[in-house]
């Protein structure tokens, strides 16, 4: 499931029981707008998954991705402090694929060089996002 929240801590509430009703083995949330106090809220609430996040370099943006338990995940530490993006690992040696979202504010480049390096490193790889469409309008 892929959710553009617009605020986490706004919306956790909400997310909760669309959560609880739609269970998902993988959960991205982009513009999360979060704060450490939010997200450790939902990791002690959906404590059966691993969660992973990214801050934004503004008060908005922000990335999300919680794991089920029982899918073998690992963070990638090429990426590791990269603001607004997540990079995982996902699934077994035969049966892995890489996982990125990345939140790219309205008011900056695209990281193209940043998604080609992602790309570069597995051609398993679904990259997704808020991508705030670059245009002069």
């Amino acid at each position: 499931m892929l959710l553009n929240v617009s605020s986490l801590n706004h919306y956790l509430p909400d997310i909760f029981l669309l959560l609880e009703s739609t269970p998902c083995p993988i959960i991205i949330f982009n513009d999360t707008h979060q704060r450490n106090d939010t997200v450790k809220l939902f990791s002690r609430h959906f404590s059966n998954y691993n969660v992973y996040w990214e801050a934004c370099s503004n008060n908005f943006g922000g990335v999300l991705i919680a794991i089920h338990r029982s899918i073998p995940v690992q963070r990638v530490d090429l990426f590791q402090n990269q603001s607004t993006i997540v990079v995982l690992d996902v699934g077994t040696t035969t049966a892995k694929f890489q996982l990125a979202t990345c939140y790219s504010p309205p008011n900056e480049k695209l990281p193209i060089n940043l998604f080609d390096k992602i790309l570069e490193r597995s051609i398993n790889t679904v990259l997704i996002g808020d991508f705030n469409a670059k245009h002069r309008s």
